[in-house]
């Protein structure tokens, strides 16, 4: 989706930059014009190693917005390090003439996104009962900020495994002012309501993550191009993700804190959380009763609690919650696995 986005911001720039003796003869010429930067920007595309296509581009809407229907898109890097592809069955743009450095897309249909290292591949498909992409641009006809709005979502892998749901997914960023594809100082919100992992739901936690919220600052550039070889570069550049603000509610845990972290050789997060935990007792008895604390380790956790002056079922308490090695603590608590988020046993060359 991210390398979709010139096609429309290379359209508005050009509606943007024209100047009509009359209203008919304006619109029909910006018009002309986001069509044209869609079909260059595809062209342009080969150069840099991408691939994209799309059967139509119909565009309409007259006298009022300006309407862009593209259909059957597909956008692919088959030649990188992290070779992959996306293709989606419609995208419907609307540009509106009194505010031409915004537009609005609705993504229609299901999803296919492909993506893989070497042998190890990776098929995704996405279905969300309504997907909304806003774009604003910056006088300098840069991209200043983009926010993207999911409700109803389903994703579904190839294995024929129970689909991981979200009841609603939310994402803004606004743009730091350098270049690359994520500039130094970009800042990021997500939010994920009711997210249902099927994975775990015999764990002492259950499936379902009612509230999964953070406020980002990216430190450090991800550059355009290969994504395997930018994250690479950022990685060693000493980038990392600072954790503003996040909150996560899961069954018994509600925590919220502040923190970063940046990956490790394997891409794996890698950093620590300085949280409040409220009702940590009655999560350390869920994983008591789950068998994942034993009684010496139940009784401890006990002594040092009355040690703080912590006590009673509701007791909020500060714990530093670690990411690394491949896994994630609340305290002395494992909730599990952490993996990396690029399909990667080693790291790129």
């Amino acid at each position: 989706m991210w390398r979709l986005l010139p096609i429309i911001a290379a359209g508005l720039v050009a509606v943007a930059a024209l100047a009509g003796s009359g209203y008919a003869g304006y619109w029909f010429l910006a018009a002309g014009a986001a069509e044209s930067a869609i079909h260059d920007w595809m062209e342009a595309q080969q150069s840099q190693g991408f691939e994209a296509t799309t059967e139509a581009v119909v565009v309409s809407g007259f006298p009022g917005n300006i309407l862009i229907h593209l259909d059957q898109i597909s956008v692919a890097a088959p030649n990188h390090a992290l070779d992959w592809q996306w293709s989606g069955q419609a995208i419907d743009a609307s540009i509106d003439l009194k505010n031409p450095r915004q537009i609005v897309m609705l993504i229609r249909g299901s999803q296919h996104l492909a993506y893989g290292i070497g042998a190890q591949r990776i098929n995704t498909e996405i279905v969300g009962k309504r997907m909304t992409v806003q774009l604003d641009l910056r006088n300098d006809r840069g991209l200043e900020s983009l926010s993207l709005d999911v409700g109803g979502a389903t994703l579904t892998n190839a294995h024929g495994d129970t689909p991981i749901t979200v009841a609603r997914f939310q994402f803004r960023a606004n743009l730091g002012a350098g270049g690359g594809l994520v500039p130094n100082g970009t800042q990021m919100s997500v939010r994920f309501d009711n997210l249902v992992l099927p994975a775990h739901t015999r764990g002492p936690l259950g499936n379902t993550l009612s509230l999964v919220q953070a406020n980002l600052e990216m430190l450090g550039t991800l550059d355009n191009g290969d994504l395997a070889e930018a994250l690479a570069d950022w990685r060693d550049a000493q980038g990392a993700v600072r954790i503003q603000e996040s909150q996560v509610r899961w069954g018994t845990l509600d925590l919220s804190g502040r923190g970063g972290f940046t990956l490790d050789d394997q891409f794996r997060p890698r950093g620590s959380i300085d949280a409040l935990i409220r009702g940590y007792i009655t999560t350390i008895d869920a994983f008591h009763a789950a068998g994942l604390l034993d009684d010496d380790e139940r009784k401890s956790i006990d002594s040092v609690l009355r040690f703080l002056g912590q006590q009673g079922p509701l007791t909020n308490i500060g714990l530093p919650v670690r990411m690394g090695e491949g896994l994630i603590f609340v305290g002395p608590v494992s909730l599990g696995k952490i993996g990396p988020v690029l399909p990667l046993n080693q790291p790129p060359d």
